[in-house]
Parts: C-alpha cells; sequence; structure tokens
C-alpha cells in the first residue's frame, strides 16, 4: 500500500535544518519518519525539478525566498 505525501518545500527544508544543526538522523514530517540524509537528496531534487519546471527560474525570484542559481537545460 503506497501513501501520498504532500511536501512544502519551505517546511521540509526547516525540519531538515534543525535536523541537520541537532545531529539528529531521523525527523518526522507530516507524521512520516524521514532520514537526514534522504531529505538532503529530496529537497536537492525538488528544488531542481521545480525550478526547471519554470522554465528556469529561481525560487527567490518567485518570491518564496530562496535563490538557487540557474541551472542548464540539457536539452537547450
Amino acid at each position: 500500500m503506497s501513501k501520498t505525501i504532500n511536501i512544502n518545500i519551505n517546511k521540509l527544508q526547516k525540519k531538515y535544518d534543525n535536523a541537520v544543526k541537532n545531529k539528529i538522523d531521523v525527523f518526522i514530517y507530516d507524521g512520516n519518519e524521514i532520514l537526514t540524509s534522504y531529505a538532503k537528496y529530496l529537497l536537492e531534487y525538488l528544488k531542481i525539478s521545480k525550478t526547471r519546471d519554470f522554465s528556469l527560474v529561481s525560487e527567490g525570484r518567485r518570491g518564496q525566498g530562496y535563490d538557487y542559481g540557474e541551472f542548464e537545460d540539457e536539452n537547450e
């Protein structure tokens, strides 16, 4: 049985940052245990995917408070 988790990048980032700061290996997000090491890669993936979905416009330029820089599209 698979379970869908809705992810708020800002909320996940805060939970991840807190876990790293406090040297916690596992934290709770939306009622689910998340490995801190997995969250790192999940956040990277989500940020890159979201940036690519919006024509290479970074989060900060859309007012979300993050600026991840520019990403080159391999297909261009």
